[in-house]
């Protein structure tokens, strides 16, 4: 028995539906998997299982479902129904895919980047950083990951470094030079840092901020000792962070 929710939702009429063999509405590659959950909840090892299941429409394109499954038994424990909810995701994976699109895009960008990059959270600590600046700290990404610029530089360094995030987290975004010891070496690095927000509602809750260091050799000329500028309209997540390296790495910042 199928309910005509259900139907509408696969484009089918219910004598259509009636009609059909289970394996021939269900993606092949849902089928193994789902016959074992339903082994498994028939013998009673499960009370109940969910899972994420793709169907096909009567057009051909598939469905993802969100399904709840049961069986209802008799007073003995003997199954009796299998009874299922299901509920239609499939404009939330397309969202879901679209997301990891973006972020493949951004991850493909950051890293082809000749420029550090980097993402912190509000609590400071890297998030994302790019293959130039692993290569450039001599570290894995496990050892920067999680850590703070005390953990990484000292605390001197940090307390400076922190100065400006802590502006960069009330919504300005920095231009500057400053120096950080690497591997025992001070060396020169013209920054540029952002806020990052994600919209829930009507607010902008922020996320982070993502960074650039671009080497330099300490020319006063190469670029203003620290500008500051708030943008009119913050940009969500990935989006903020693409269009930002975009307009790092369009200028032209000479290092002479």
């Amino acid at each position: 028995m199928v309910n005509p929710t259900f139907c509408r939702m696969l484009g089918y009429s219910e004598e259509e539906l009636s009609k059909k063999d289970v394996a021939e509405i269900i993606h092949p590659e849902d089928l193994i998997r789902d016959r074992l959950l339903m082994n498994r909840l028939r013998a009673g090892e499960i009370p109940s299982c969910q899972m994420e299941k793709r169907f096909f429409s009567k057009d051909g394109h598939i469905v993802w479902t969100l399904l709840n499954a049961t069986f209802f038994r008799s007073p003995s424990g003997e199954p009796l129904h299998f009874i299922a909810q299901v509920q239609d995701i499939t404009e939330r994976k397309k969202m879901e895919a679209a997301l990891q699109m973006s972020e493949s895009m951004l991850r493909a960008i950051v890293d082809s980047a000749r420029d550090a990059i980097f993402v912190k959270n509000i609590d400071l600590k890297y998030t994302l950083v790019n293959q130039f600046l692993v290569d450039l700290f001599e570290m894995p990404v496990s050892e920067i990951i999680g850590k703070s610029d005390g953990d990484l530089f000292g605390s001197s360094t940090a307390d400076n470094i922190g100065e400006v995030d802590r502006q960069v987290l009330q919504g300005v975004t920095i231009e500057e030079e400053m120096k950080k010891p690497i591997r025992g070496v001070t060396r020169i690095f013209h920054t540029s840092r952002c806020l990052s927000r994600t919209k829930k509602a009507a607010s902008w809750d922020c996320v982070g901020s993502p960074g650039m260091l671009r080497i330099g050799n300490g020319s006063r000329d190469s670029c203003s000792s620290l500008i500051k500028w708030k943008p009119s309209e913050p940009l969500p997540g990935a989006s903020l962070m693409i269009s930002t390296i975009f307009s790092w790495a369009s200028r032209d910042i000479r290092l002479s």
